[in-house]
C-alpha cells in the first residue's frame, strides 16, 4: 500500500519525466501548502488532547508506540515604541540597558547603493553576502 507522500511524489515525477516541470512545480507547492496547514492543525490538537497542563521546556506524553514530546517555547520581542520611555525608567532603577539587550546590525540596501565605489568598498569588507533560496511565483496570464 501506498503512502500519500509516495502517491504524491510519483504523480510529480510523472510529470517532471514528460518535461512539465511547471505544472509538476505548482503541483508540488499546492500539496506543500496544503499538507503544512494540515500538519500544524494537527499538532496543535495534540498539544490540546495531550498537554493541558503544559509547563514551558520539554513535557512528555505516553502515546500508542511511543512517547510524545512537546516543547513549550516563548518568543519575546520588544515594543520599539515603548523602548526609549521605558529605558529611561529602568536607567534611574539600575538596569544596564546596553548589557540586557542586543543590537542587531541590518544593511539599509537604499542608502548602501548610494555609497561611492571608495566607500562601498570599505563596507564590503563587514559584509557577507550570501545567495538566498530562489523565489519563484506562476502568475497566469489573462487572456481576453
Amino acid at each position: 500500500m501506498c503512502t500519500l507522500n509516495e502517491i504524491a511524489v510519483e504523480q510529480i515525477k510523472g510529470l517532471v519525466n514528460k518535461g512539465d516541470v511547471l505544472t509538476a512545480w505548482r503541483q508540488a507547492q499546492e500539496v506543500l501548502d496544503t499538507v503544512k496547514k494540515m500538519e500544524m492543525e494537527l499538532r496543535k490538537k495534540l498539544v490540546a488532547d495531550h498537554f493541558q497542563e503544559s509547563k514551558a521546556g520539554a513535557n512528555k506524553a505516553d502515546v500508542t508506540g511511543g512517547e510524545l514530546v512537546y516543547t513549550k517555547k516563548f518568543t519575546t520581542s520588544v515594543d520599539e515604541e515603548l523602548f526609549d520611555r521605558v529605558s529611561a525608567e529602568a536607567d534611574i532603577a539600575g538596569v544596564d540597558i546596553g548589557l540586557l539587550f542586543k543590537v542587531k546590525h541590518s544593511l539599509d540596501n537604499k542608502r548602501y547603493k548610494t555609497l561611492s565605489d571608495d566607500q562601498r568598498a570599505i563596507v564590503d569588507q563587514m559584509l557577507v553576502t550570501k545567495e538566498s533560496a530562489p523565489v519563484l511565483e506562476f502568475r497566469a496570464r489573462v487572456i481576453d
